[in-house]
C-alpha cells in the first residue's frame, strides 16, 4: 500500500513484513512509556499480519499503525504513533487515513487515545464511549494486597483459567464486549 504525500518528500506506507519491523512497533511504544505489553506486537501480527503498517520517509521508519482485526467487522487500533521529530508535518494524518479507508465502509473500528489525541480522532468521527484512569504501584503494594485478600470482603477470588471451559469464557466475553472474539482471546490467554 504505497502511498505518496503531495511534496517532494519520499512517504510511503508499507506492510510491515520482518521480524526488525514488529520489534520497530514495539519500541516506539515503550519509549511512550504506554502500558502495552510487548508481546502483544507479535501475537497482533499473527491475527491480523496484513493490519500492521510502517511509516517511512525517504526509506527510513517513522511511524507504525497497528490493526487488530477482532472479527471481520470490526477492526481495533491497537497503536498509532509517528516519531516525536516528524509530528505535526500530515504523516500521521496520512497514515490514518489510508489505512483506515482500506478498512472499508462496513467495519467499525475502535481505539484506546492518550487524552492530547482526542480531539483528532473526534475530528474523524470517533465518540468517547468511556474514560479511565490508570493507575501504578510498587511490586510491594501489590504484594501487600495481595497477603490481605482474605480480610478484604468486597474482593472476589478469581478461578483459575484452567478451571474454565474456553468456549465459556468466549461466550461471556462476547457478551461483555458486544461481539465475539474468540480468536484474539485465545491467542492472548494461550
Amino acid at each position: 500500500m504505497a502511498s505518496k504525500l503531495p511534496s517532494s518528500e519520499s512517504f510511503s506506507i508499507e506492510p510491515a513484513e520482518s521480524p526488525t519491523d514488529v520489534q520497530y512497533a514495539a519500541g516506539l511504544v515503550l519509549k511512550e512509556e504506554w502500558h502495552i505489553a510487548e508481546y502483544d506486537f507479535p501475537i497482533i501480527k499473527s491475527l491480523s499480519p496484513d493490519r500492521f503498517y510502517i511509516a517511512k520517509l525517504k526509506g527510513r521508519n517513522i511511524g507504525c499503525l497497528v490493526i487488530l482485526m477482532v472479527n471481520p467487522n470490526h477492526a481495533y487500533i491497537h497503536s498509532f504513533i509517528i516519531e516525536e521529530g516528524y509530528r505535526g508535518r500530515g504523516y500521521g494524518t496520512r497514515l490514518f487515513d489510508v489505512v483506515l479507508a482500506s478498512l472499508g465502509p462496513s467495519c467499525s473500528v475502535t481505539l484506546d487515545s492518550v487524552e492530547n489525541m482526542a480531539p483528532y480522532y473526534e475530528q474523524r468521527g470517533f465518540k468517547q464511549s468511556w474514560k479511565g484512569d490508570l493507575y501504578n504501584c510498587s511490586v510491594t503494594a501489590v504484594s501487600h494486597c495481595l497477603s490481605n485478600l482474605e480480610k478484604m470482603p468486597h474482593v472476589h477470588i478469581t478461578a483459575s483459567l484452567r478451571d474454565i471451559s474456553f468456549d465459556a469464557l468466549a461466550a461471556y466475553d462476547g457478551s461483555v464486549f458486544g461481539e465475539p472474539r474468540s480468536r484474539a482471546l485465545e491467542k492472548w490467554i494461550f
